[in-house]
């Protein structure tokens, strides 16, 4: 496993939801397998707790799925990059990193941040539409926990993918299972 640190401010030019229902704060690791971990801050400012469980800030099981499946979104989406550029997922999440400095005006070694973030702006397949959702939620996931997020490929059809999931906090396992994630075409495409 590589260890990543992609923020917010790539991740918003990558995947289309924002927040409220942005589940996906950080790209944390890429693994040879392949697959990606992900994190998601659980602040106790959270709209959700006005309404979900008043007094008992425990976030929504549903809001689990979604961030796993949006880390499957992006997996997809960092997955086409690797193969438009004829490269591996490390590489492409290198240069997603050295594209976050760039954004933060630090210093890139040989300027390869700055041309990926130029690209990242053309519309490309969005992975996303859940198909079919097999997930034990196995413990509840409290305001002021990081949510993470591993995400493998298992089986791959037209145009699903299969993937393993799970979730965990610092102190429990959240939830596990399968999600199978379908295609959608960018609207210029067929």
């Amino acid at each position: 496993m590589t260890r990543a640190h992609v923020g917010p401010e790539i991740l918003a030019r990558l995947l289309p939801q924002r927040r409220p229902f942005s589940m996906v704060d950080r790209l944390q690791a890429v693994d040879h397998r392949p697959s990606i971990t992900t994190a998601r801050l659980i602040s106790s400012n959270e709209s959700i707790f006005d309404g979900h469980f008043p007094e008992l800030p425990m976030w929504p099981g549903v809001f689990t799925i979604e961030a796993m499946a949006q880390s499957c979104q992006l997996f997809m989406i960092l997955k086409a990059i690797a193969d438009e550029r004829s490269t591996d997922l490390e590489h492409v999440v290198r240069d997603l990193e050295a594209a976050g400095r760039a954004l933060r005006g630090e210093p890139t070694r040989g300027g390869r941040g700055s041309a990926l973030l130029s690209g990242l702006e053309v519309p490309r397949d969005r992975w996303g539409v859940v198909g079919r959702v097999d997930v034990k939620l196995e413990h509840p996931v409290w305001a002021g926990d990081t949510l993470n997020c591993r995400v493998t490929p298992a089986e791959s059809f037209a145009r699903s993918i299969t993937f393993t999931v799970e979730a965990w906090t610092e102190h429990h396992p959240s939830a596990s299972g399968r999600l199978v994630v379908s295609r959608i075409p960018s609207p210029e495409q067929p």
